[in-house]
């Protein structure tokens, strides 16, 4: 398992770093003639965007504080409780930080956003604009599948999960080149627009048939224990939310809620997708939190009621 992870974090790799390639390659967005951007780019200067990063830069403060708590309950029951203790107030909790995906936080949400506000819009340097997003949803849809994968469900496997990520790797690839309409060919574009839907049809339809596979599972699976439930709950979270984010980020990629005053690499656009991926970050890992600190203490969790709501309908 762990050398399957290891290889496709390497394709992935592979993947994001593919989305600078038409800057590498020497592209740009600006206009040969005038050596200056389209004005829809200079728009991301507005308060609207910049707002919209400082709100997803601030919305992480609450998971600092999950952190800083987790981080010091860790230090706290190394050094200062006995072996008895440890094992009998902590057991449940031994393997919180394989669900809480703290690093993917910061990597995938506060350091390009600090690198959009405090060197893409300041330079103005718009090239990279593309391809730092298309990276970032790159190994933002890697990262949640291989949480999923982690937690050991015999529904979210590699073999089950490997055709959506790639799928939506391949769709974001496109998507970056996409966005560089100024300068690619018009056989490329009309390519572009027959390969993209492809993709993103495929990673969606591989998608639903394994939320449905998984549904079923929580409807027709015995008695649980602890460990295995709490597992199926988290689970439950991370499957939710990552549709969420999927669903929410090509919706205004393909639907324009402002057709008129609207491209992909537009100030409205950008806005919805920075507080749709930070909400989606937030909310996931502040929720996962919850629920393994109410399972440490043997508290009914909320989702134990929709899990078995899900076998037993009314």
């Amino acid at each position: 398992r762990y050398l399957m992870e290891s290889i496709l974090y390497l394709v992935f790799l592979v993947g994001a770093f593919i989305n600078f390639l038409p800057q590498i390659l020497g592209f740009s967005l600006k206009d040969p003639s005038s050596n200056q951007y389209p004005i829809f780019l200079y728009e991301l200067s507005s308060l609207q965007y910049q707002g919209a990063i400082i709100a997803s830069i601030a919305s992480t403060v609450p998971i600092l504080i999950e952190f800083v708590m987790e981080t010091y309950s860790t230090w706290f029951k190394r050094y200062m409780l006995s072996e008895s203790d440890i094992s009998t107030k902590s057991a449940n909790r031994s393997n919180i930080n394989n669900y809480l995906p703290f690093q993917e936080v910061v990597f995938l949400l506060v350091l390009p956003d600090l690198v959009f506000l405090c060197w893409v819009i300041p330079q103005e340097e718009y090239d990279f604009m593309a391809g730092l997003i298309g990276a970032r949803d790159t190994l933002f849809i890697f990262s949640f599948l291989a949480y999923l994968i982690r937690l050991g469900n015999r529904i979210w496997t590699w073999p089950s999960t490997v055709v959506i990520a790639v799928s939506f790797m391949i769709a974001n690839i496109f998507a970056t080149i996409e966005s560089q309409v100024l300068v690619i060919r018009d056989d490329i574009k009309f390519a572009i627009s027959v390969l993209l839907p492809f993709f993103v049809s495929l990673g969606f339809f591989s998608l639903i048939i394994t939320l449905l596979r998984w549904i079923w599972h929580l409807k027709t699976c015995n008695a649980l224990d602890k460990s295995e439930e709490l597992r199926n709950n988290l689970c439950s979270v991370y499957a939710l939310f990552y549709t969420l984010f999927i669903m929410g980020d090509w919706l205004i990629f393909f639907v324009p809620v402002v057709p008129n005053e609207w491209s992909n690499l537009g100030v409205n656009y950008l806005t919805l997708y920075t507080y749709l991926m930070a909400g989606c970050i937030l909310m996931t890992t502040l929720i996962l939190n919850r629920f393994t600190r109410i399972d440490a203490t043997g508290t009914k969790l909320f989702m134990r009621y929709i899990s078995h709501e899900i076998r037993t309908p009314l």
